[in-house]
């Protein structure tokens, strides 16, 4: 029995190093403003990588017509206000498909009717006999 205890004991330092982790990532700021983050991770050979990003963040404002901020303001009514969620499929209704013909698509397709009119007539000109007096 000692002899088994002693050979579970022994382990590899190899071993354990292997099965210790890595941090996985580390964030540092940056006096400029930006971000530095540094990440080690496995590749795709197994091998132990170090992967460092610096992210800049920019704050965008964006500009909303007033009339629609105050309409987002307004109390909700109907079916809407027991639901007490903005968003909501009652609140919203899909409308009818609208077929769209683009006026070059258009020109193509009266074309291709014109055509096949036109192959049409010489195909019964040429099965009907012409007479002549």
């Amino acid at each position: 029995m000692s002899s088994a205890t002693a050979q579970v004991s022994k382990t590899n330092w190899a071993d354990d190093v292997e099965d210790q982790e890595f941090p996985s990532m580390e964030v540092i700021t940056n006096a400029d403003g930006t971000k530095t983050v540094i990440e080690n991770r496995l590749n795709e050979d197994g091998k132990r990588v170090r992967v460092t990003r610096k992210i800049q963040e920019k704050i965008v404002q964006e500009h909303v017509n007033r009339a629609v901020a105050e309409r987002k303001q307004w109390a909700k009514f109907g079916q809407l206000r027991s639901d007490g969620t903005a968003k909501s499929s009652v609140a919203t209704t899909i409308g009818e498909v609208v077929e769209l013909r683009l006026s070059q698509y258009a020109a193509q397709m009266k074309q291709q009717e014109i055509e096949a009119a036109e192959q049409e007539k010489a195909a019964a000109v040429k099965s009907s006999k012409i007479l002549c007096r």
